[in-house]
């Protein structure tokens, strides 16, 4: 299974299914937004402070003539399907809201550019026959204190709609089979077809070589169909190879892992019982990020103002549509300072 499939939050096409906790977690959210379970009687009392935190946050941003579903299957076809944990959606102002509860412990998840609720977004709209004037995708951590919002533009909605519309038609048998970046991504048979293979081998070739400038703007667009077929071939390979087939000329190994402490106490105190050893050897505090003191404190606070910096990010390929100023040349400096 691809990585973008994974990302809209499609299931019906074999993902492993949330974790124990978090899944107890969404079924008593279920249970008190739904049926009138009252906080109190959730057991486990962390679970029942993050849902009482998860129904500030729908309070906050609900509205009169809201249609309200909880725990809601939305589809892309029959047998494919993502679980939305919140929708909300006002046939007056046309505001579409898609709220996401996420339990764990795990990074910190961003709204802006979140495929998951953008899908979700998209495939409430194509099932429900609705035009929303405004979609906003919201991520609740409450154990992480962590709440981000994101306005989706319509540019980027739109987009997502016709990918919606691709997962519909690649799991219909009857549809025209085209291959292409869009398209295969959502296909089961991606990394098994023919047709997709004669696309990537098409646009492979020698960087090195005499590449002229339209062929390399050619190469980009393809790098991200010869992207998701390569990771298509991984999970082709894994599935062939755990139903007890070998691939020829290679074998599946264990990655190298990380280190960690079996118990972190005890090793605390073993090392501070050594007079060699300082304390900030042993252990360290860290600032919370600007995220998380946002989050907390608001956008307005006057440290987030003063305080916060932010260091440039790796320079990337993309689109002339696409957001963002181009990067500036050397060459480009050196005229504009000639013409001084």
């Amino acid at each position: 299974m691809n990585t973008l499939v994974k990302k809209l939050g499609i299931k019906g096409w074999g993902q492993s299914d949330y974790a124990t906790e978090g899944t107890e977690a969404h079924g008593w959210l279920e249970e008190v937004m739904v049926f009138g379970t009252r906080t109190e009687d959730v057991p486990d009392k962390a679970m029942a402070s993050a849902i009482r935190d998860f129904l500030q946050v729908f309070s906050d941003y609900s509205q009169p003539g809201d249609q309200v579903f909880v725990e809601y299957r939305v589809k892309y076809t029959a047998d494919v399907w993502g679980t939305a944990d919140l929708i909300l959606w006002n046939p007056n102002t046309r505001w579409l809201r898609v709220i996401d509860f996420k339990y764990g412990l795990g990074d910190e998840v961003q709204a802006e550019g979140n495929h998951q609720l953008g899908g979700y977004a998209a495939a409430f709209k194509r099932q429900h026959k609705v035009n929303p004037k405004k979609v906003t995708a919201v991520i609740v951590q409450p154990r992480k204190h962590h709440v981000d919002d994101w306005d989706i533009p319509d540019m980027w909605f739109e987009a997502l709609a016709i990918q919606v519309r691709y997962v519909e038609l690649s799991d219909n048998p009857n549809s025209v089979q085209v291959a292409g970046a869009e398209q295969c991504q959502y296909c089961s048979a991606s990394g098994q077809c023919a047709t997709e293979l004669q696309q990537v081998l098409a646009a492979l070739k020698n960087p090195e070589a005499d590449m002229k400038q339209e062929d390399l703007a050619k190469a980009l667009d393809s790098r991200k169909l010869v992207k998701n077929w390569l990771e298509a071939v991984d999970t082709a390979a894994t599935l062939m190879w755990e139903s007890g087939a070998d691939i020829p000329g290679w074998k599946k190994v264990k990655g190298s892992g990380r280190r960690h402490w079996i118990d972190e106490e005890k090793v605390a105190e073993i090392l501070r019982s050594d007079p060699a050893i300082k304390e900030d050897l042993i252990t360290c505090t860290k600032t919370r990020s600007p995220a998380q003191i946002e989050a907390w404190a608001g956008k307005d606070h006057l440290i987030l103002k003063k305080y916060v910096a932010k260091t440039e990010g790796k320079p990337k390929w993309v689109p002339e549509h696409f957001k963002g100023q181009p990067i500036q040349r050397i060459n480009d400096d050196i005229e504009s300072f000639d013409e001084i």
